[in-house]
């Protein structure tokens, strides 16, 4: 009997050993698991902040476009010419189209590029004009395109700057058939209260 207990004892001792070692295994792999997990989460979040930096950057270079464009309407900048050009073009389709059943506003609705000088002028001449108009005059409109814009001259130490625009214009009469007119306008800019304004829009 003695020796029956003893043998069953070794038995059980050796299986307890065996299931101790079992789950030591278990939880340790399981740990380390567990720290492989935690260690590709932590690179993902990484990632993810790298990416909004990313987009922040991209942010901040469009804030720096923005900048760029407004410091070229002050003097001593090299970027006036791009700057000014876009405007001279827009300007000159804009008050080159005109109808008379529009008021004027090809004119009015231009003044926040004009000068303090032009602006003077265009309110005169624009009450000059609805002074002298026609209540039953037949109808009369001419629409503006420009095709080309050419600098003349950018002296951006004197704050002036000139450009020629080269237009089609498209001329109504009443019934008659429209006419197509090419015509080019000169657009003189001044540099005035650290912008720059239209000073002067001449047909030639």
């Amino acid at each position: 009997m003695n020796k029956n207990l003893k043998i069953a004892l070794i038995v059980i001792m050796a299986l307890i050993l065996v299931i101790t070692v079992v789950v030591f295994l278990v939880v340790f792999f399981s740990a380390e698991r567990k720290d492989e997990t935690n260690i590709n989460g932590e690179t993902n979040v990484n990632t993810v902040i790298d990416t909004n930096a990313t987009t922040n950057q991209a942010v901040d270079t469009n804030s720096a476009t923005i900048n760029t464009n407004t410091n070229s309407t002050s003097a001593g900048s090299t970027n006036v010419e791009p700057f000014l050009q876009p405007i001279a073009r827009n300007f000159a389709e804009r008050f080159g189209s005109y109808s008379n059943h529009s008021d004027y506003e090809n004119i009015t609705k231009l003044e926040v590029y004009m000068s303090n000088s032009m602006k003077n002028w265009a309110r005169k001449y624009v009450a000059e004009q609805q002074a002298n108009d026609s209540i039953d005059a037949d109808y009369y409109g001419i629409t503006t395109k420009a095709l080309s814009v050419a600098t003349d001259s950018i002296n951006e130490d004197g704050g002036t700057a000139q450009f020629t625009v080269s237009t089609q214009r498209n001329e109504t009469k009443g019934d008659e058939e429209a006419k197509i007119i090419y015509r080019d306008i000169v657009i003189k800019f001044i540099l005035e209260s650290g912008e720059w304004k239209v000073n002067e829009a001449m047909w030639l």
